[in-house]
């Protein structure tokens, strides 16, 4: 399962509100998404440490790499990539 590794937030619970069609799905908290992050510190003219670039693409790629291993993913027409399953 995708929740088991560590670079994957994983999903915690999957309530159904008073309606059935309200589906809320309950993941882990995490601080800040890496967008959020990296916006804010574009507003703070920060930059990341060549180590903290490393650590942090060595974990995406991870996650990545996790994703390759139990989906299908096409190049179209070479401008973007598809995920499906």
């Amino acid at each position: 399962m995708l929740s088991n590794h560590p670079n994957i937030v994983s999903l915690k619970d999957v309530v159904v509100g008073v309606k059935a069609e309200s589906v809320f799905l309950v993941f882990e908290y995490c601080d800040i998404d890496l967008y959020k992050l990296m916006s804010q510190m574009m507003i703070d003219k920060a930059t990341f440490s060549e180590g903290e670039i490393k650590c942090l693409s060595l974990q995406l790629i991870k996650g990545v790499l996790l994703i390759l291993n139990r989906y299908n993913m096409r190049i179209q027409n070479t401008s973007y990539i598809e995920i499906s399953n």
